[in-house]
């Protein structure tokens, strides 16, 4: 998460447009509404990382403003890929109309075995075991919900060091008995909206 916030912080002096520095924390923000595609090709060119990290943030907030809660990662990689190629073609757009006019079609389709889900059906106890077998794969699902959420409200920054936050007061909220069996994306909507 540091090399994301170094990175998004190398890419703010470049372009300072849509990126903001957080609260005075020094936590980048980007505010996806506006943030052109030059901004976005910076961005993935200083390091590729932190334009997935965004881009699966970006995913989840497409998601949620038509209210799919269907995550399947290899349909991102593809859709991340289209973004990429649509913006470099494009670089005055804003990375949100290039988004959103590649997702549909062909990209947008589920990729057979790429362990895709519901995520309005990914119970705590569920959350619990990802978390203790793959932390980076429960910070990627949080940091999708967290978009997602942000998508259906009609909110459009993304605070960049907000997830591993994020990740440990959902287990923490995931962890209390009464909890065991609720979704995540309620548990985390109840923590953080």
């Amino acid at each position: 998460m540091r090399r994301l916030a170094v990175a998004l912080g190398a890419v703010l002096l470049l372009t300072g447009q849509a990126i903001a520095a957080d609260d005075g924390k020094g936590v980048p923000s980007i505010d996806v509404s506006t943030i052109s595609c030059r901004d976005a090709t910076a961005l993935a060119d200083a390091d590729t990382d932190a334009f997935a990290s965004l881009a699966l943030w970006l995913d989840g907030w497409l998601n949620g403003r038509i209210n799919e809660t269907g995550y399947h990662p290899g349909a991102i990689t593809a859709r991340t890929a289209a973004w990429k190629a649509a913006c470099r073609t494009a670089p005055d757009a804003t990375l949100v109309s290039v988004a959103g006019g590649t997702t549909a079609g062909a990209a947008a389709v589920a990729v057979a075995g790429d362990g895709g889900f519901d995520m309005a059906f990914l119970k705590c106890f569920q959350f619990i075991d990802l978390e203790a077998e793959d932390r980076s794969r429960a910070v990627a699902a949080i940091r999708w919900i967290d978009g997602w959420h942000a998508g259906a409200l009609g909110e459009s920054v993304v605070n960049t060091g907000g997830h591993l936050y994020m990740t440990d007061a959902a287990l923490q909220g995931c962890m209390k008995r009464s909890y065991h069996r609720k979704n995540v994306i309620r548990v985390l909507a109840g923590k953080h909206r």
